[in-house]
């Protein structure tokens, strides 16, 4: 992975600390997003992350989830990494995972969460405005996507850099761009309201 991507993204989260204070304290300036289809086997991939990286282990329908989860949070703790699960509260407190990550069917579950689990990292999918500025208080950041055209949803209509910022700019909590992020993009998230980078290709990348 470039540098100046690495450099972006602990800028943006420096930032994200001195406007959020305490609430910031345990977001990493980077998250990593697992793809079965990509990283079929995501441990080795967290082997060469950057230092301070996150992970989301999601990979929802591998017949091996369970087993797969334990190698890359097993490697997570190795390298000192935030590592959340996405959805599954069980694993993830089995794992003694950071937290959990909620995609956009689960939003609701996000207050029961936090009762059940105070001190949980709780991160959620959002793809519209309404989602954004309605997520509760539960809820430590927001992964907004797609800001930028995307392999990953190809055709899908991209947010646009303005309407993006203006979303983040009125979410109440730290938000991350997720979404054809890469080397050229990143370079125009300097100095915006997002708190970090999210994604899989731009880690990809940078472990060929």
């Amino acid at each position: 992975m470039a540098r100046s991507l690495t450099t972006i993204a602990r800028e943006l989260n420096s930032a994200c600390a001195r406007k959020w204070g305490p609430r910031a304290e345990k977001l990493p300036p980077l998250l990593f997003m697992t793809d079965e289809t990509r990283t079929p086997d995501p441990a080795p991939c967290l082997e060469h992350l950057p230092q301070g990286t996150g992970v989301i282990f999601r990979h929802y329908n591998d017949p091996e989830r369970i087993e797969k989860a334990k190698k890359a949070a097993l490697q997570a703790a190795k390298k000192q990494m935030i590592f959340l699960v996405a959805e599954d509260v069980d694993l993830a407190r089995g794992l003694d995972a950071s937290g959990v990550h909620l995609p956009e069917r689960a939003l609701g579950k996000a207050d029961e969460l936090r009762s059940l689990w105070p001190d949980a990292l709780i991160t959620a999918a959002v793809h519209s405005y309404e989602q954004l500025v309605s997520l509760p208080e539960s809820v430590d950041a927001a992964l907004l996507s797609p800001i930028f055209p995307t392999q990953s949803h190809e055709g899908a209509p991209a947010l646009g850099l303005q309407i993006a910022c203006e979303w983040a700019s009125a979410a109440p909590c730290p938000v991350y761009a997720l979404g054809g992020v890469d080397e050229n993009t990143a370079a125009s998230l300097k100095g915006t309201p997002f708190c970090g980078l999210a994604g899989i290709s731009f880690f990809l990348e940078g472990i060929k």
